[in-house]
């Protein structure tokens, strides 16, 4: 019996932790924050914008969604779409700024306790 409340007990505090860290992704994008995005980025990440996919540092990912942000002033951002399988998982989203929308399109991978964003497709 006790077995079966810490397997239990475990399960929810994984799947909570992953939806906290996803609602740190939703809020990085709410609020236009570029430096609360890098902590969710993997080291290395894929980016597709504007038509072009290409793999970015953290570092330069950061310079990106900083210059994104200030050009895109983040008005909506709703999650549309999620779904996660064992450590892996993605979610569709839709972010509004002042003059345009933008499907999102984010996979991440759960490891250590952290999510880490291994690919954006802005669209």
């Amino acid at each position: 019996m006790k077995r079966i409340i810490f397997t239990l007990a475990f399960l929810v505090s994984f799947f909570s932790l992953q939806a906290e860290n996803i609602n740190h992704i939703a809020t990085a994008f709410k609020s236009g924050n570029a430096l609360l995005l890098e902590g969710c980025l993997a080291d290395k990440i894929e980016i597709t914008y504007g038509g072009a996919k290409k793999q970015y540092s953290k570092t330069e990912a950061t310079t990106l969604f900083k210059s994104f942000f200030e050009r895109n002033k983040a008005k909506t951002y709703s999650i549309i779409h999620q779904a996660e399988k064992k450590e892996r998982g993605f979610y569709i989203a839709l972010f509004g700024a002042e003059a345009k929308e933008y499907r999102i399109n984010i996979t991440y991978l759960a490891q250590g306790g952290s999510i880490l964003i291994q690919t954006i497709r802005i669209e």
